[in-house]
């Protein structure tokens, strides 16, 4: 007698897999926040525009707490969702490594972990595209 497995939910793990990178990106902000206020974070962070540092760890908090309800509430349609987050994510994070003394801080990596989790919940032709941006945006930063 074998045992059966009963049939996986598809929908239930996409959403609990966005739900777990919604958490990364919430803990994430609120780290930028809490390593810079306490002083406790690398030397680098917000080395050259200290202000501008601050406005974008203000808006990603927010941001992310904003999206965070949509996620749990599945208020927007899943792929929507997932490419809002990571644009948010490329943008805010971009402009975190230009007030930290550009991509040789190693903050640019981040934008690779939001394209890399993008493209395993989406595997399409968006998530090349999501690719290319947070690609453009890193070697945008370098220029």
């Amino acid at each position: 007698m074998a045992l059966r497995s009963a049939p996986l939910n598809k929908d239930f793990h996409t959403w609990r897999s966005l739900t777990a990178f919604a958490s990364y990106r919430i803990i994430l902000a609120i780290g930028f926040a809490v390593f810079y206020a306490g002083k406790i974070g690398p030397e680098f962070l917000a080395s050259d525009n200290p202000k501008l540092f601050v406005f974008a760890t203000r808006i990603y908090v927010a941001l992310t707490l904003l999206t965070l309800p949509l996620v749990l509430w599945r208020s927007l349609n899943y792929r929507a969702l997932v490419v809002l987050m990571v644009l948010i994510d490329i943008a805010v994070i971009t402009i975190v490594m230009h007030a930290s003394g550009g991509p040789a801080t190693g903050l640019g990596m981040l934008i690779a972990v939001s394209v890399t989790v993008a493209c395993l919940l989406l595997g399409t032709v968006a998530s090349m595209a999501i690719a290319a941006v947070g690609a453009m945006a890193i070697l945008g930063e370098q220029a």
